[in-house]
């Protein structure tokens, strides 16, 4: 029994401890686990020590290796490069030389030719037309002058005088200001025979001979005078060259003057080619520089040229791209380079003359008389600047760029280890707490399997291991024993929440056998913020504009709830969902939601309006829709591939109701909800809806309107409907005349009681230059296209004359066609002007670059930009207020033209899987048959959308023709608004003030005319009613897209006849489709337009303008039109193959929208009736109030 109690202790354990392990036995596991860990780190540290030296090493030889490497290949090239131009300069400089002495043997050989040839006697001969003869010589020699002078004996010299002067026409003569001439008489004259001239004065020669005196020249340098009959024989230092001539019988070059580079080259005449008698000398300048200019040059720095003989005369150059520059006569070359010199060394010049047995250019030193064979040499030295052109600093960049990389590669591996310490000792230390935990907790045999240990199970048996330990760990949290084990599920709802990092399904994995991260808030407030309009408003625009507007709207919400405390859960499609109460707890839940629900009504409201600009018309019309409700949700993490963060419970359905039972711009909330603001002091917020709500899911509610009275003139926005909002008064001034008063209707109009009815449809100001702003936009950049373009191909064409803002002949423009005064354009307006075919140019080699082309506008200049807008503004303003027919239409045709056209510049139908991110321009210009090579094609079909009804009065042309109208007799009853609309427009654009905007759109004959004719075909496109036209283009489509008719023109390209024709088509299929888009675009896109047209149907209706207007017409009058019109231009648009997936979407909506209407199209056309009589009667009431107050005020 004692020894049962002295025991016991030992024993006494709760439920889930485990027998405590004795001192001895953890301190020694504890020593065996530091012995462990000291053997890892020394094997660490010296791991570690080996990869520092090895990559220390590395990037030692990696260093020097790039050193030696770049060093070599700059020296190689400098050699090779300095190689390659030496032997270049020493070839072109013996050519030259031999070049110079073929010259003045030739020319010797053209003197013993002629004599023989005319039998002519030496010395009297010589070569008619010298001057003219020797022009090519000079320059093939690259020689100033040539001259030439008879051997002369006293024999002969009586009788050669006479015969030069009879043939003094061929003596060239200096005038008396030339060098020479001065107090030497008349250089005009010739000297009465040979005389001796000394270089100062000139005397009669007395002999006894010979003499060689200069007789013939030929010289490009006429400022020089040539002393005619000078016996340069005489001059001592000329005289030891003519005996050497006489004696060698060969060519004699002198040695150039000290510091002049210059020689000259004189070749004997003989008197007969097979004879050695000479007769006479031709001389030829020799200017050593023009051996090396014009010649080879090096490309980069200079080098030295040496030109040295065996008489010891050298001379230096310095040769570089630019210039040749003569140094002096000695050895000026770098010795620093002797060893890269490039040396020609030439002896001697055989094969000169057919008759010679060993021709050789002889050399005598000028003044010393002694004479020997002449042997010269060329050396080609390199120079510093040469050098310092190929040997550059980049080795040594290179060098220290590469031991950089390695020492950053070092330091980065420092860094890294030591952070991996750091991690690995924060691991330790946990691993030691939960080792100490589990030690406590666990008997040894579980306790190893957790530990570590886990390696001696197969994959079959871990997760039964791992769902045991969640389990226990489940069960150990209930007395809260292993708190630092099992994380609370809020605050790990937290944690997942505040971690922004993406997790992957394999991440996900973990939490297989782990609770679900999940918990119940019970105070919340949920937002439900939907955008009203916002799918038929999609349906209009691209896809990239849907999400432009999309994530505009969410990133400004998305920073309102992060300044408010808000937490965003989702966007599903336009719907925006928030919530606030979770995960952190906050007792105003109710009060911040609503609050942040008015700044995104407030946000919303700024944010459509300047999104118009660049979404386009309607944008502003949208609007957001809130529901908001109060109460417990669920709230949890949906783990797997893609986890979400979730809420669910009833009170996420009934915020859903309350949005999807709201109004536009308001805020509509449950009963908890208005309690919860009256209970945080926000009671005066709240105003109780009128009537019950019935709410799917739920039957009837009593719910109440939040209007946060922080600024009035917003409290007052969001208690009107919306539809008030759109009819903002028109601005108090009155609106300038916008065509003369017999050419256009009033405005206002009267009813058939004889009443002045008031246009009710005026866009107000901010709208109208919201959408003056966008169209400028559209327009500004396919403009931009077209001036880039046109720069692009004038630079292909630099000798085709292009015109500049400057030099436009404005009356010139469009010639006659704008003339008022031309009777048939009158009568018959444009209607005649319309093409069957349609010449598109052609695809060239720089439309390749089409693809790049910017479509920022910032490339138009200031006046274009002025004056674009300053256009489109005009055209604004001559468009009436009538409810269809008018600008906010006009905008709506260019958005959908606009549309339409990316999708033929953007198509989905060209592949391009061999490259994703390129478009094959080639490919896309033949499948939209040209359209999409010509930017000028691109910016006329959207200006033609955007002035196709201007000046229409919301009466149809039929009306018109019916009433004799003034424009349909103008126009012979023949598509009058059309013509009306194209004449308005091209008379506006060739006004003056409109220059630079005509000289960006075209700026030759040709780009007018192509504009022109684009613009006539496709405004006369639009009218759809006449029957002449409509068959007319019926058989166009036919020639163009009809498979029997073209079964034989299919393999035709887009630059034929056939393609141009299929290109015609399409343009004109363009902006039919966009004119009536909305009858293809969503439901409720269709309704709003339809109501717009129906109004301004009837408001001619109520003005005796037509007749017999019921709802039943109206009803089958649509019907008919969709079967007739709409859905065969549906298919059309498809089969044409150009516009991709807007094709198959245009036909989807055409056919929802027949069966709709259908449907519904005959209550609709009953209720838009109704609505008709009440506004008409509403108007006349307020006509006759405007009436009875005039007459009481006069």
């Amino acid at each position: 029994m004692n020894r049962t109690m002295e025991r016991s202790p030992s024993f006494v354990v709760s439920e889930f401890s485990i027998a405590e392990e004795t001192k001895e036995d953890l301190g020694a596991e504890e020593d065996d686990m530091g012995l462990a860990n000291n053997k890892v780190s020394r094997k660490v540290c010296i791991y570690k020590s080996i990869f520092v030296a090895v990559l220390v090493a590395v990037a030692v030889g990696v260093i020097i290796l790039v050193n030696l490497t770049t060093s070599r290949e700059e020296q190689d090239r400098f050699e090779t490069e300095f190689e390659d131009l030496a032997s270049k300069l020493t070839d072109n400089f013996l050519t030259i030389f031999e070049t110079k002495v073929w010259t003045g043997q030739t020319i010797a050989t053209t003197y013993s030719s002629d004599s023989k040839y005319y039998n002519l006697s030496w010395p009297n001969v010589l070569l008619p037309n010298f001057d003219l003869r020797m022009l090519g010589h000079r320059k093939v020699a690259k020689s100033d002058t040539i001259m030439f002078a008879p051997l002369v004996t006293n024999v002969t010299r009586d009788s050669w005088e006479a015969y030069v002067v009879a043939n003094a026409d061929q003596v060239p003569l200096k005038p008396d200001d030339a060098p020479g001439c001065e107090n030497q008489g008349d250089c005009r004259t010739l000297a009465d025979g040979i005389y001796s001239f000394d270089g100062v004065s000139r005397a009669p020669d007395p002999g006894p001979g010979p003499y060689f005196p200069y007789f013939q020249v030929a010289t490009s340098n006429r400022s020089v005078a040539i002393h005619v009959l000078s016996n340069y024989y005489t001059l001592p230092t000329l005289k030891p060259i003519y005996d050497l001539l006489l004696e060698s019988k060969t060519a004699v070059i002198s040695e150039p003057r000290d510091g002049d580079p210059l020689s000259i080259l004189f070749s004997p005449v003989f008197d007969t080619v097979e004879s050695l008698e000479v007769v006479g000398c031709v001389q030829l300048d020799v200017d050593w520089l023009s051996f090396f200019q014009k010649t080879v040059t090096p490309t980069e720095g200079s080098v030295t040229a040496v030109v040295h003989s065996e008489t010891g005369g050298v001379m230096s150059f310095d040769i570089s791209e630019d210039e040749v520059v003569y140094l002096g006569d000695a050895d000026y070359h770098d010795p620093r380079y002797d060893g890269y010199s490039e040396c020609s060394e030439v002896v001697a010049l055989e094969g000169l003359g057919p008759t010679y047995s060993a021709t050789t250019v002889m050399m005598v030193t000028l003044g010393e008389g002694e004479s020997k064979t002449f042997s010269y040499g060329l050396c080609v030295y390199p120079t510093e600047f040469f050098e310092d052109a190929y040997l550059t600093r980049l080795p040594a960049s290179y060098t220290a760029v590469t031991a950089c990389v390695f020492l950053f590669v070092l330091i980065m591996f420092f860094i890294y280890e030591k952070f991996v310490e750091q991690r690995q000792r924060r691991v330790q230390g946990q691993r030691d707490r939960f080792g100490r935990v589990v030690n406590q907790l666990f008997p040894p045999t579980f306790r190893n399997r957790i530990l570590g240990k886990e390696e001696t199970l197969t994959t079959a048996e871990r997760p039964t291991v791992q769902k045991r330990w969640s389990s226990f760990k489940r069960r150990m949290s209930h007395d809260g024993s292993t708190a630092r084990v099992v994380e609370p599920a809020k605050a790990r709802l937290r944690t997942f929440l505040s971690d922004n990092e993406k997790r992957d399904f394999a991440e996900m994995e973990e939490y297989k056998y782990d609770e679900p991260i999940a918990d119940l808030f019970p105070e919340t407030t949920i937002m439900f913020a939907d955008i009203s309009g916002f799918t038929a408003w999609s349906s209009e625009r691209e896809p990239s504009q849907v999400f432009y507007l999309l994530e505009t709207l969410y990133r400004s919400f998305d920073q309102l709830a992060s300044r408010l405390g808000v937490f965003k859960v989702e966007t599903i499609g336009d719907c925006y969902v928030a919530v606030t109460g979770l995960p952190d707890p906050n007792k105003d839940h109710a009060v911040v939601m609503a609050r942040f629900a008015y700044e995104c009504i407030l946000e919303m409201s700024e944010l459509v309006k300047s999104l118009e600009v660049s979404l386009g018309p309607g944008t502003s019309d949208l609007a957001i829709r809130v529901g908001l409700h109060s109460g417990p949700v669920t709230a949890g993490v949906l783990r797997g591939e893609k986890a979400r963060f979730q809420l669910f419970g009833d009170t996420m359905n009934t915020a859903s109701r309350m949005e999807s039972t709201g109004e536009r711009y308001r805020i509509h909330v449950s009963q908890d909800t208005a309690r919860k603001l009256k209970k945080g002091g926000k009671g005066h917020w709240v105003v109780e809806r009128d009537g019950i709500v019935i709410v799917k899911g739920k039957g009837e509610m009593k719910t109440w309107w939040v209007q946060p009275r922080r600024a009035p003139e917003v409290t007052e926005f969001m208690n009107n409907d919306h539809s008030a909002i759109e009819q903002i008064p028109p601005p108090p001034e009155s609106k300038p005349s916008r065509t003369p008063p017999s050419n256009r209707r009033s405005s206002k109009t009267t009813d058939n009681w004889g009443n002045l009815t008031l246009d009710i449809y005026e866009v107000d100001a901010d709208k109208k230059a919201r959408l003056v702003n966008w169209n400028v936009e559209v327009l500004g950049e396919l403009l931009s296209k077209v001036v880039v373009w046109r720069s692009i191909r004038a630079q292909s064409q630099p000798t085709r004359r292009r015109r500049s803002d400057n030099n436009i002949n404005v009356d010139a423009l469009f010639l006659d066609s704008l003339d008022d005064s031309d009777e048939d354009q009158q009568k018959y307006g444009v209607l005649s002007e319309v093409s069957e075919i349609i010449h598109l140019p052609s695809y060239t080699e720089n439309s390749t670059l089409l693809g790049a082309l910017t479509t920022d506008s910032s490339v138009l200049s200031s006046p274009v930009k002025a004056q674009l807008k300053h256009f489109i503004s005009r055209i604004a303003d001559y468009y009436h207020n009538v409810p269809f027919h008018n600008l906010e239409h006009a905008s709506h045709v260019t958005l959908s033209a606009n549309k339409l056209m990316k999708r033929i510049i953007s198509p989905d139908s060209i592949d391009t899987s061999l490259n994703p991110d390129k478009i094959d321009q080639e490919d896309l210009h033949n499948s939209s048959f040209g359209i999409s090579s010509d930017p000028l094609t691109q910016f006329t079909i959207i200006f033609s959308a955007l002035i196709h009804d201007v000046e229409h009065t919301g009466v149809p042309n039929a009306v018109l023709v019916a009433e004799n109208d003034d424009l349909a007799m103008k126009y012979d009853n023949k598509s009058v608004a059309e013509n009306h609309s194209v004449h308005i427009a091209l008379s506006l654009l060739s006004a003056p003030r409109f220059q630079a905007l005509q000289a960006a759109i075209h700026s030759t004959i040709t780009e007018r005319g192509l504009f022109r004719q684009i613009l006539v075909n496709t405004v006369l496109a639009t009218d759809i009613m006449d029957e002449s036209i409509k068959s007319r283009r019926q058989e166009r489509w036919s020639k163009a897209f009809d498979e029997e008719e073209n079964a034989c023109s299919t393999l035709a390209t887009p630059n034929t006849l056939f393609g141009h024709r299929r290109a015609t088509v399409v343009i004109e299929h363009i902006i039919q489709a966009s004119d009536v888009a909305h009858t293809m675009q969503h439901w409720h896109v269709f309704r709003r337009w339809n109501e717009k047209l129906f109004m301004e149907n009837y408001q001619s209706f109520k003005s005796n303008r037509c007749k017999g207007f019921t709802s039943m017409d109206w009803y089958m009058q649509e019907i008919t039109f969709f079967d007739d019109y709409i859905i065969p231009l549906a298919h059309k648009l498809k089969e044409s193959g150009v516009f991709g997936v807007s094709s198959d979407e245009y036909l989807n909506y055409a056919l929802a929208n027949r069966d709709e209407w259908i449907s519904k199209g005959n209550d609709i056309a009953q209720q838009l009736v109704a609505k008709a009589e009440a506004k008409f009667a509403a108007d006349r009431n307020k006509n006759k109030t405007f009436v009875s107050r005039v007459g009481r005020a006069a």
